[in-house]
């Protein structure tokens, strides 16, 4: 019997609809929050690195790109990236992206203040402390109490908008057009 004649055969049309439970397991923040400040001075940190001119100048361009963690080193604390950075002569100074909407409110609020580098080093001096030369493979790291105390969080948005039309701007970051 052909399916054209047959007279019993009724169409039938199904919908179905499934609801899946889903969690999202990451925040992302729509425009990140930029910052900057100083990464490292010249001379002696706290845990005795000395840090030379010659080699901090050497290193900036290579904390560019580099990731942004909480209290250093561990994939899940990982929270930005480092953008731009350069040495002015006395600082090395850094621009970094943060992705993660809590610790850009704790640092917009100032819960967050400092930042410290992590890096290996090809070889080291030891004299008086410890003299790294040939620094590669950084992180940068927001922390509660920095190897160098000089170091330092500050929110790019509010730099700008409370500079704008003002001739001034921080003496540790060489004046940039946007």
């Amino acid at each position: 019997m052909s399916q054209e004649g047959c007279s019993a055969c009724k169409r039938v049309k199904e919908h179905v609809t499934t609801i899946l439970p889903f969690q999202v397991l990451e925040k992302i923040v729509d425009k990140p929050l930029r910052i900057r400040g100083v990464a490292m001075t010249a001379g002696m940190s706290r845990n005795f690195n000395i840090y030379t001119s010659e080699e901090l100048q050497a290193f900036a361009s290579k904390l560019v790109g580099a990731p942004v963690y909480i209290e250093h080193v561990s994939v899940d604390s990982a929270v930005g990236k480092v953008t731009n950075a350069g040495w002015d002569g006395r600082a090395l100074w850094y621009e970094a992206e943060i992705y993660e909407s809590e610790t850009a409110d704790k640092i917009r609020k100032g819960l967050v203040q400092h930042v410290s580098v992590g890096a290996d080093y090809e070889a080291i001096d030891v004299v008086d402390g410890k003299v790294p030369h040939g620094l590669h493979n950084a992180e940068l790291s927001l922390v509660a109490v920095p190897g160098i105390p000089e170091s330092n969080v500050q929110v790019l948005e509010r730099l700008s908008s409370e500079n704008a039309g003002q001739g001034s701007h921080c003496s540790h970051y060489p004046q940039r057009s946007a």
